[in-house]
């Protein structure tokens, strides 16, 4: 309506702000006497300030309650962080992910009719298949996080584990390399590939930190002294970078 007026006016906003800057100059005037008090100069006021509360900080931790209540803040803080990040588009990116998701293995379990389907795990054949085709491609490598430290259960039917093993061996030989996942334990051993390659196997571990909650955020490059999936993978188009940790 034309007849009414805003709720604060320009003369109660300067007003408010003049209140604001005179509690402001009392307050510096206040810390000013007291560093005069304890013979401190002032300029030194603010960094002991700063010190005293980052003290104040590091002691507190210390405490259970407090320890906790940090790290559950900490976690919404970082998840909410990750969830408003800006979409980037990855279709020309240097990584291409092959995702084995439930619309595949229905898929693949869907021809089961035509005595072709096989429900999750598949017979080890058909990523032989796919790293002869990706090998074909000239990938710097062929990263696969899924564990085969076991024995294939199609292996009697179809000898699968040993035609996956020629295909790593293949992809090896034309200059590409196949990493696959393991789990290291605490003395750092990794367990090995059940596949009968003839080069040596590449793996890389994917142990997972235990958490309170079922996200996780931490991701180790090294585990027990082993290097993770990850790193194996980035070495394979930078072998130079990132050397594993000095004691």
């Amino acid at each position: 309506m034309s007849g009414d007026r805003p709720l604060t006016s320009s003369s109660g906003r300067v007003h408010a702000v003049q209140r604001f800057a005179a509690q402001i100059g009392r307050q510096q005037a206040g810390l000013r006497a007291l560093a005069c008090r304890i013979g401190l100069p002032r300029w030194s006021l603010p960094l002991v300030i700063a010190l005293a509360a980052l003290l104040l900080a590091t002691l507190l931790q210390y405490l259970p309650f407090f320890r906790t209540v940090m790290s559950r803040l900490d976690d919404v803080l970082y998840d909410s962080m990750y969830r408003t990040r800006p979409a980037v588009d990855m279709r020309d990116a240097e990584v291409v992910i092959v995702a084995v998701d439930e619309a595949s293995i229905h898929a693949i379990n869907a021809r089961r009719d035509k005595q072709s389907g096989y429900n999750w795990p598949w017979p080890r054949q058909y990523w032989a298949q796919m790293v002869r085709y990706l090998a074909s491609q000239k990938p710097r490598a062929i990263v696969f996080d899924v564990l085969f430290v076991e024995q294939s259960s199609f292996v009697d039917e179809f000898d699968d584990d040993a035609a996956f093993a020629a295909a790593i061996d293949e992809a090896a030989a034309m200059g590409v390399p196949v990493i696959l996942a393991t789990q290291t334990n605490r003395e750092g051993h990794s367990q090995p590939t059940a596949l009968p390659l003839k080069t040596p196997a590449r793996l890389g571990a994917t142990n997972v930190t235990a958490s309170a909650s079922d996200v996780q955020r931490v991701y180790e490059p090294f585990v027990h002294g082993a290097p993770s999936l990850a790193i194996l993978a980035a070495r394979a188009g930078a072998p130079a970078a990132l050397a594993p940790p000095k004691d």
